[in-house]
């Protein structure tokens, strides 16, 4: 789920199991929700049921493939939200970069993720080709899940400033989530203006001096007998 850059919109995927469980919190706010999904089929029951509330839209949305050429603008969200499904791609490392495309400066990425493997998960889920898709070997030698310490070298490496993992306590197999923030906009280099206040013990002349010496502009201000 990702709320824009004017705080209104929100990109979210999957079946509808976790949107069901984050529309009740976003009720009464100024929010905008986008439910994708690759499959127009997964759009319409979405539609049907969550139809009483106006604040969803609804768009097909392919990670694999180029963001703009599905009408996706670069930098549009605030928060994504993605619930065990990043992992069920061919290629990693381009489908992160997309993700971190789509954020805005210092938006933030939710990812929920499998982190062990288990036989039972092969023998249910093995069963779909989509299991087995991943082809990035020097990532995921043998197996579609990725522990939450290669999802943190993934996303640094693909562009994302900080990333922490929260794991709760664990059931049938462990599962992280893994939070991820876009680099803030860099601003365009220009001298900045202080005004320091000093007392006289030199601490105000010497971070007046480090000031100036970064070329920014100091007015300092010492006490005296009278204002001038």
């Amino acid at each position: 789920l990702a709320f824009s850059r004017d705080g209104k919109r929100l990109l979210g995927a999957g079946t509808g199991g976790t949107t069901a469980a984050v529309l009740p919190h976003l009720r009464g706010r100024d929010a905008e929700y986008t439910f994708t999904d690759v499959s127009a089929l997964f759009l319409t029951r979405a539609g049907e049921r969550f139809a009483a509330d106006d604040s969803l839209r609804y768009r097909l949305l392919d990670v694999e493939k180029d963001l703009r050429s599905q009408g996706f603008e670069h930098h549009g969200y605030d928060v994504i939200l993605a619930a065990n499904v990043l992992h069920a791609t061919g290629e990693l490392r381009p489908v992160v970069r997309r993700v971190r495309e789509l954020l805005a400066p210092g938006g933030m990425a939710v990812l929920l993720e499998g982190i062990e493997h288990r036989r039972w998960l092969d023998l249910i889920f093995g069963l779909l080709d989509g299991w087995w898709k991943f082809r990035d070997h020097d990532l995921r030698p043998s197996h579609p899940l990725m522990g939450a310490a290669a999802w943190e070298a993934l996303l640094k490496e693909s562009g994302f400033a900080e990333t922490a993992v929260v794991q709760p306590g664990q059931g049938l197999f462990a599962q992280a989530v893994i939070l991820a923030a876009a680099p803030l906009e860099k601003q365009a280099s220009h001298p900045q203006r202080w005004l320091v206040c000093s007392d006289g013990t030199g601490v105000g002349e010497r971070l007046a001096g480090l000031l100036r010496g970064r070329g920014d502009e100091v007015t300092t201000v010492v006490s005296g007998e009278r204002f001038a």
